[in-house]
């Protein structure tokens, strides 16, 4: 598992789609989709980056480009210093060099900051919710994220009565609170998130960066152990964010395959294995199309910025 297998299961389950649909967006109009917006700033807090100007960086780096396929961009060589680079088709004709990126970052730092901060904190608070409950991210009780403040520690003076209504005489939790064993795990969660999550740590003083950076940064923390969970690595929800990404890293080999909208993922024996046992018209013309995509890969960056 992989960003890219986190980004195909909030696409595949039009998680990623519902949240653009709701999101308070400052324009009427958008040369970009919004959901490559979300998605690209869901990329940056997945891998704890904050900076907008650092998404070349990390979509060169993520998943991205492997989960959203040949619409998002491909890699390829740039001509004049060697380095791996992408080749993006974009979502517009406003570009008068070759596209590096799917969309640039100051894109990225102006929708974030001429959204309007209290619409983006109802987005978070309602529709986002709505999406939640829409994909059974709540427990039967409908909670999603547990307050610890709501377990009471016995004998505590703090806590009026907890000794007595959530307590036995000798001080176990009685039949109607069991769920006390909650709070260690919850306590947990609250201090992964101050310390792991960088809800602290802000590169403008601007107030709706500020919110853009905590609402991404909490829903990024939410859709990543709802995604864990259905992939079926509940084990993996306790860790950090650090931690689960390092688990996460890609350790084999694929080749994709796109076509209309279809996606094929395969080993590299398996993928030669296909293309050993193909009949000769099949070969003849895998053959010339892959002619075709050498000539058409050379001259791919021929309009790049200068390095």
């Amino acid at each position: 598992m992989s960003e890219a297998d986190f980004f195909r299961a909030v696409t595949d389950r039009k998680v990623l789609q519902k949240l653009a649909d709701t999101y308070p967006s400052p324009r009427k109009k958008h040369d970009v989709p919004l959901w490559v917006y979300i998605a690209g700033d869901i990329s940056l807090r997945f891998h704890g980056v904050h900076h907008f100007h650092a998404f070349p960086y990390v979509v060169r780096s993520g998943g991205m480009i492997h989960a959203f396929g040949p619409q998002m961009g491909h890699k390829v060589t740039h001509p004049r210093t060697g380095d791996m680079s992408l080749r993006c088709e974009g979502f517009n004709d406003q570009n008068e060099y070759d596209r590096q990126d799917p969309c640039d970052q100051d894109y990225l730092r102006k929708m974030a900051r001429r959204t309007d901060a209290k619409l983006l904190q109802r987005w978070f608070n309602r529709d986002v919710v709505d999406i939640f409950k829409q994909h059974h991210a709540f427990d039967s009780e409908g909670i999603f994220i547990g307050d610890a403040t709501y377990l009471f520690v016995p004998d505590n003076s703090h806590y009026e009565g907890s000794s007595v209504l959530l307590f036995d005489e000798h001080n176990h939790p009685d039949e109607g609170r069991q769920n006390y064993a909650l709070r260690t795990t919850i306590e947990e969660r609250h201090r992964q998130l101050k310390c792991f999550s960088d809800l602290e740590d802000f590169s403008s003083r601007a107030f709706c960066l500020i919110v853009n950076q905590v609402v991404f940064v909490l829903l990024t923390y939410s859709l990543l152990p709802w995604y864990l969970l259905r992939a079926g690595r509940k084990e993996l929800n306790p860790k950090t964010r650090t931690r689960t990404l390092e688990l996460l890293q890609p350790t084999t080999t694929a080749i994709l395959i796109y076509y209309q909208n279809y996606v094929a993922c395969l080993s590299p024996l398996q993928h030669q294995e296909l293309v050993l046992t193909l009949n000769e018209q099949a070969r003849k013309k895998i053959l010339a199309k892959t002619h075709r995509l050498c000539r058409s890969l050379a001259h791919q960056l021929d309009s790049a910025r200068p390095p």
